[in-house]
């Protein structure tokens, strides 16, 4: 394995790991692979400008997305990144769920 798969492979070997969380992707997502809860969350100063809350418990995890709403940025933001600008944002129930540990 080569790069982030390497790294994705380490953690699935581990007993307790039940999620993994990145920054440095703009474009907010979750996926559930082999019972590991995989985030990416948005990035301060970059289209989509956010950040995620994430609240831990013995149960599981519950997030929050909660986006940076600055007219200036977000209009450089839509005119940079132009018809591809909504696509963006991800998916709705991506930024804003609860899930329980496995």
């Amino acid at each position: 394995r080569h790069g982030s798969g390497k790294a994705v492979g380490a953690l699935e070997a581990q007993s307790a790991v039940r999620a993994w969380i990145a920054g440095h992707k703009n474009i907010p997502s979750k996926v559930i692979h082999r019972g590991i809860l995989h985030l990416l969350s948005p990035q301060l100063i970059q289209a989509p400008c956010g950040f995620r809350e994430l609240r831990l418990s013995r149960q599981g995890v519950k997030s929050v997305l909660h986006p940076i709403c600055n007219k200036q940025i977000a209009l450089l933001s839509k005119k940079a990144y132009g018809s591809s600008y909504p696509e963006r944002h991800g998916q709705p129930d991506d930024g804003d769920f609860s899930w329980t540990w496995s």
